[in-house]
């Protein structure tokens, strides 16, 4: 049986391309970004882009988790000043004609500065893909190590090519395990704890609640769960409803792209 990454690969680039374009009305809002993709664009799923409103990102970040604000954006700043990251990525994107050679970072300053500034020992995410998310993941864990507090970033996907995007420098406190996540995650996180979680693997409603119930269980106290597709699907929002969670989501706002952006569905539980 094909599965949708080898389907993928055997309709022609443009014709995909097309297909995002209608998916996403991009000609409606901007006839230039849509044929300037349609002519020349790489990536023909999880865009990557710059965001318009990273104050905004600053602010719900802090507000939401309980921060400061002028830490967040320090911690922002530090990713985008991060010269080793940012080489090392496009050294590895030189080689790839099927990728942009420059990843803009986006709503991940968020994931970065919330790793940064609650120094998890344990981050789990759900759904890999190339691995920019995981390497700014890994990369603020590796700092925290630095200032002392070591952690481990652990990852679910169910194809084994993924994460090729990752420094070989930030492996070592990597786990990838290549499985569904709602039925590995217990036995993988055995004895330990989440402290940071982001769902961003199979977008049903039905396997996103399963994994957040999951992961709840699985949960220390004051622990940050997010979701990627919190902007597309109700599934977090209802999770938070029937567990009497707050819930906060923050939408981005792409900057030269077609895309319109994406968000961060959040919930951070009481007790830390």
């Amino acid at each position: 049986m094909l599965n949708r990454t080898t389907v993928k690969r055997a309709i022609p680039a443009p014709a995909l391309r097309f297909h995002a374009l209608i998916q996403y009305r991009a000609f409606s809002r901007s006839l230039r970004l849509a044929l300037r993709y349609l002519l020349s664009g790489r990536e023909l799923d999880n865009f990557t882009f710059d965001i318009d409103n990273r104050e905004i990102l600053a602010t719900f970040v802090a507000d939401t988790c309980g921060l400061d604000a002028k830490a967040v954006r320090g911690a922002m700043s530090e990713l985008d000043n991060d010269a080793w990251l940012r080489d090392s990525i496009d050294g590895v994107l030189a080689g790839r004609r099927d990728r942009e050679p420059h990843m803009a970072y986006g709503r991940r300053l968020g994931w970065y500065a919330l790793t940064r500034l609650t120094s998890p020992r344990l981050v789990v995410e759900t759904g890999v893909h190339d691995g920019l998310g995981s390497s700014v993941f890994l990369r603020a864990i590796q700092r925290n190590a630095e200032d002392g507090v070591d952690g481990r970033l652990l990852s679910f996907d169910v194809r084994p090519d993924v994460g090729w995007l990752i420094p070989e420098e930030l492996r070592s406190r990597h786990e990838l395990v290549i499985a569904d996540s709602v039925l590995a995650l217990p036995g993988a996180v055995a004895d330990r704890q989440v402290d940071l979680y982001l769902h961003d693997s199979l977008h049903t409603y039905e396997h996103e609640s399963a994994e957040l119930e999951s992961v709840l269980a699985l949960a220390s106290p004051g622990a940050i769960l997010m979701s990627d597709n919190a902007r597309s699907g109700p599934a977090m929002g209802d999770f938070c409803r029937r567990h009497r969670l707050p819930f906060a989501l923050f939408l981005d706002v792409s900057v030269d792209h077609f895309y319109p952006g994406a968000g961060i569905g959040i919930t951070r539980l009481p007790g830390g």
